[in-house]
């Protein structure tokens, strides 16, 4: 008996549903659930929306959350600002060729909003005099980036993603700057969009 109750467990265990997360994003309370193609990734879907009905993207102003961690690293209220204005154009440039950018709302128009928060750049130790590195750990430790993506018309939302990135070791010789760490993060963000709608786009082509 029980050595049933052991298969039925591990049965039941395995035909579960995904954990429910439960996260607040722009200011909205939203149920994710991880992305069945990348457990990083958790994922909000409206199933009165199908992201394939949109081929034109209205791209927001980006929002960068920044918490006191962050700025004793030394990024500076103007750097955020730039950094924000940064990713904007990256995922412009990454989503230009393939779907078109436009300013106003209208028939297959997904608004795209994006805020990045939690972000806790590469940690260094300086020497005493502050000039000699003595310890570098990762290019970036953590951020978090929010994609909430809106219906142009109604304002509805269509589906919406958090995507946590996490730091990876060090390389030597490379690059120390704090900025630039974050940029590499915003490249695989946008890349990773595009590459998300792209395949969205070819499973519905692929449908009879």
């Amino acid at each position: 008996m029980k050595k049933l109750i052991a298969v039925l467990a591990l049965i039941l265990g395995a035909c579960a549903p995904s954990p429910l997360k439960t996260i607040v994003i722009f200011g909205d309370t939203l149920s994710f659930v991880p992305d069945p193609h990348d457990q990083d990734v958790l994922i909000h879907r409206n199933s009165r929306f199908v992201t394939t009905n949109y081929s034109k993207f209205i791209i927001d102003p980006v929002t960068l959350f920044s918490d006191q961690y962050a700025g004793n690293r030394g990024i500076k209220p103007e750097e955020l600002a730039m950094l924000a204005n940064e990713f904007r154009n990256e995922l412009i440039n990454t989503l230009k060729d393939g779907y078109e950018i436009v300013d106003s709302s209208g028939a297959e128009v997904l608004r795209i909003r994006t805020a990045i928060r939690d972000i806790h750049p590469a940690h260094w130790e300086l020497d005493e005099d502050e000039f000699v590195l003595l310890k570098f750990d990762t290019t970036l430790e953590s951020a978090v980036m929010e994609i909430d993506c809106l219906d142009s018309r109604t304002g509805e939302r269509v589906v919406a993603l958090v995507h946590p990135l996490k730091g990876r070791p060090y390389m030597e010789q490379e690059n120390l700057s704090r900025l630039r760490n974050i940029q590499d993060a915003f490249r695989i963000w946008a890349k990773s969009l595009r590459k998300r709608f792209d395949e969205e786009k070819m499973k519905s082509n692929s449908r009879p």
